[in-house]
């Protein structure tokens, strides 16, 4: 067959992944970062260069890791490349609860009516055996609409680096590509504090393929402005119309933090004098502007109205340590592995419930609990101040004589607020979806979405649209708004539904089987609620995705519940 191909085109190399011995290029497949090292090192053995055919394994909520990947690639010169399975979903329209198939009267722009068309995969067509979802392993959906993982996939390959020196006005520029300078696009520069851009401009550079250089970047700081975090960001676009990208198309970016944002250290004594009144069940706390309640036997802030009269919760703030399931996760034993979390926060038990004024407009809440889980002692405390600021804080400590579960699959609390709250703003990663091991491409900003526009839609329902390194957020609507300003950077996620809404037993006999959770449902199958469930976390188990049968998230982004961790941020209601 070598010789075949080569009586045809002598001038390209061989690749076999069937018959390793007539092959310019040594393969394998789904090789981790940590694995990947003997088939590098065989490959200059054999003198050839060393690719995987498939890595990355995209389905879902997947492609975690990715930068990491790309860093052994480019640290090893023997390693040549990989190939991300794959690029498009391979879903099929059908209308809804049937097996029809319909793509419209103009096929080729595969878009679908909604109102009576849905993304199907195995099984939804009466087929057995089935793989169900397995077929949907794209960065972008059926329609070519981009997934969070196509932003990532653009980022972490771009070819043009840039890399952060002593010097902050200093930046190391590399050119990644075989054939084009770096005079072929216009790269500007930009300088941002949290909400307004300070300086910009542009640099003019000529760089040859594969080489690098110092770049100084000509802006300047006051040392005693107060930034509250100062960015300085990098963007290459195309200078024409090319075949495949219009002018101005971006195909590289890099953003670096030159002064950090400085989160508040707790909260401070202000606002009206508090009125405290406590009954066998609640304990109340309120001024003319805002009144909450905490719930005597739980600890947990059971409502929180503030002067427009708007009760902001529909469901109680409270500790919560498990997350829904992604593809990745369904088939790695996670389930298994992490099922003591799933109802750790409910079966905490709470052993005392304490009022402690440190003033007249500043009053402590004090929860003590013990989880059955890792015996861990957990303590929740809430600081109010006249001005209806909450301060809430998380302690997890777990008994060293009794751990027996070393990873947790999130570290955080839930709760539900108002449906109307619809308006999302936040200070952080954005504006697509991240994850801790998928982060890459998201930019801190400010972003804004409604909560329909925050979702991602896909096919598999499965946990989605968490948001990392959280400064602060708000959730509003056109009369009031409630904010959440972190003491340290967080996550959060929000959905229209719950997190049983994404469960699909099979049958009455599987409906309590926790280990069933696995069964998911297709995105256009859940529903609204009245509600907007909400999740915050101090961490969250990244998404994975060097393989979705059996491989788990890197170490490094798994939650410790062996260790010791806490969590404070700060709610507050006010007008619009």
């Amino acid at each position: 067959m070598r010789e075949a191909v080569l009586a045809i085109d002598t001038t390209r190399p061989v690749f076999s992944d069937t018959d390793r011995s007539v092959s310019d290029i040594h393969d394998r497949g789904y090789r981790t970062t940590t694995n990947v090292f003997d088939w590098i090192e065989e490959a200059k053995e054999k003198g050839k260069p060393f690719m995987q055919r498939e890595y990355a394994h995209a389905m879902g909520n997947s492609l975690g890791n990715l930068q990491e990947h790309w860093d052994v690639i480019y640290a090893e010169e023997a390693y040549i490349g990989a190939a991300i399975w794959d690029w498009v979903d391979q879903g099929l329209a059908r209308l809804k609860n049937t097996a029809m198939v319909s793509y419209g009267p103009e096929p080729q722009k595969l878009t679908l009516n909604h109102d009576r068309e849905v993304w199907a995969y195995g099984g939804d067509f009466g087929d057995k055996p089935t793989v169900a979802e397995f077929l949907l392993n794209g960065i972008i959906s059926p329609d070519r609409q981009p997934y969070p993982s196509y932003y990532e996939a653009k980022k972490v390959l771009q070819n043009v680096w840039f890399e952060q020196t002593a010097d902050p006005n200093v930046v190391k520029i590399t050119n990644r590509h075989d054939f084009t300078d770096l005079s072929t696009y216009d790269i500007n520069w930009q300088t941002k504090d949290t909400v307004k851009t300070l300086a910009k401009g542009h640099l003019d550079i000529s760089l040859a393929p594969g080489e690098s250089k110092l770049v100084k970047i000509p802006f300047v700081t006051d040392k005693d402005a107060d930034y509250g975090e100062l960015l300085l960001e990098l963007s290459v676009r195309t200078k024409v119309d090319t075949l495949w990208a219009r002018k101005g198309f971006e195909v590289a970016y890099q953003q670096f933090v030159l002064q950090p944002y400085r989160f508040p250290d707790t909260l401070a004594a202000k606002g009206q004098p508090l009125k405290v009144d406590q009954s066998d069940d609640t304990i109340t706390i309120s001024t003319q502007q805002f009144k909450l309640a905490i719930d005597q036997i739980t600890g947990e802030l059971r409502s929180y109205q503030h002067i427009a009269g708007q009760e902001l919760l529909i469901r109680p703030l409270a500790p919560y340590f498990w997350k829904p399931l992604n593809n990745n996760q369904a088939r790695n034993q996670f389930i298994e592995r992490m099922v003591p979390w799933v109802r750790a926060a409910a079966y905490r038990q709470v052993s005392s419930v304490t009022v402690n004024t440190l003033g007249e407009n500043l009053v402590e809440v004090k929860v003590i609990a013990r989880l059955v889980a890792n015996h861990a002692l957990y303590t929740l405390t809430y600081r109010i101040n006249g001005e209806g600021a909450v301060q809430v804080t998380g302690e997890y400590k777990p008994d060293p004589d009794r751990i027996q579960h070393k990873y947790m699959p999130k570290f955080g609390m839930r709760l539900a607020l108002d449906s109307s709250l619809s308006q999302i703003d936040w200070y952080g990663r954005g504006p697509f979806e991240n994850y801790p091991d998928r982060k890459t491409a998201a930019n801190i900003g400010n972003y804004q979405k409604t909560l329909e526009t925050f979702q991602v839609p896909y096919i598999s329902a499965t946990d989605s649209t968490n948001r990392s390194d959280i400064r602060h957020l708000s959730f509003s609507n056109e009369q009031v708004q409630l904010s959440v300003e972190g003491l340290q950077p967080f996550n959060f996620r929000a959905w229209p539904y719950d997190e049983t809404d994404l469960y699909s037993p099979m049958n009455k006999e599987q409906r309590y089987s926790t280990v069933n959770m696995i069964r998911r449902k297709h995105y256009y199958e859940l529903p609204e609620r009245d509600f907007i469930n909400v999740n915050l976390d101090l961490a969250i188990h990244g998404v994975g995705g060097d393989n979705s049968w059996g491989a788990k998230t890197m170490e490094k982004y798994h939650v410790r519940a062996d260790q010791p961790l806490g969590f404070s941020f700060i709610l507050k209601a006010s007008r619009k």
